[in-house]
């Protein structure tokens, strides 16, 4: 078991059995179930991976609970940090890479009144079952970055990663993940589709020579979670009402908080955490060498 694995089951992000209202089916997530090799169109909503919906199901819910349809709520906040400011990182770019240093230049990004960014934040412990309304995870790649560096699903979706670039190329894969092509992500072109067969941690990188670009994915047996932006909001709907869990997670330092027993209401419930980093005691999380295939 990988220790980022290990990192979520101590914040308590585990399954959580929820009930809530299931969408219709869109046609944009038809399209995406038909172009999911092996899927059938007929697989629910969530279900973005090549491979039968009673397999994946038996990990997200596993009672065979119904979609939540009672009453729900939405968590919102920020999660700011305090203690020291974070220190430089050497990242090497070509000049056509050159504006990616602002997403990787500092060991995190930390914007206005000291909001962080990709910090993953997660509600668990409610009652019911909660389904993802989408199959698929959409990221776009511009200036040889990724928008967050830390990228949350729910187990069931699949990632797709398009290329912004108007004339750079990218070959996208998940570090950890066994996949049979390396596929290459052109300027503008179709998106390059990933799929994480398990929950678990794995690593967006890129096969073409920029190391520096790599992002935390953390798939979940849930779809209550959101990833901070760089004024350290978050936002995550569809919460059934009732007594939850709220964690934060700063991937590349290992920061966490908590707010547990939250009480959710209908409407908006604002939850705020903060996060602490001292430069002398700290730690960046080391980041393995590529591999291709499982990792352990």
């Amino acid at each position: 078991m990988s220790r980022r694995i290990v990192v979520l089951a101590s914040l308590g992000l585990v399954a959580c059995h929820g009930k809530q209202t299931g969408p219709t089916a869109s046609s944009e997530n038809a399209a995406a179930r038909s172009a999911a090799p092996g899927a059938s169109v007929d697989a629910p909503d969530w279900l973005g991976l090549p491979r039968p919906a009673e397999e994946v199901a038996k990990v997200i819910n596993p009672d065979g609970a119904a979609p939540y349809s009672g009453p729900t709520g939405t968590i919102h906040g920020r999660i700011t940090i305090k203690g020291d400011p974070p220190p430089d990182v050497a990242v090497q770019t070509k000049p056509e890479c050159a504006k990616a240093t602002a997403v990787y230049g500092k060991l995190f990004r930390v914007g206005e009144n000291n909001g962080v960014a990709d910090v993953m934040v997660a509600v668990t412990d409610y009652k019911g079952f909660v389904p993802s309304k989408v199959a698929v995870k959409k990221v776009v790649l511009n200036d040889c970055s990724l928008p967050s560096r830390t990228i949350t699903m729910a187990f069931g979706q699949r990632l797709e990663v398009s290329n912004g670039s108007a004339s750079l190329s990218f070959m996208p894969y998940l570090d950890g993940a066994p996949f049979r092509a390396a596929m290459v992500a052109v300027p503008q072109g179709s998106p390059v589709k990933l799929y994480p067969q398990q929950p678990g941690h794995y690593l967006f990188r890129d096969m073409m020579n920029r190391p520096y670009l790599v992002s935390d994915v953390y798939v979940v047996p849930y779809a209550t979670t959101d990833v901070t932006d760089l004024d350290g909001q978050y936002s995550i709907p569809n919460v059934p009402v009732g007594l939850v869990h709220v964690d934060a997670l700063l991937p590349v330092i290992d920061k966490t908080a908590s707010a547990k027993g939250v009480e959710v209401h209908e409407g908006e419930n604002v939850v705020d955490l903060e996060l602490t980093y001292d430069a002398k005691t700290d730690k960046p999380v080391p980041v393995p060498a590529p591999i291709w295939g499982d990792r352990q």
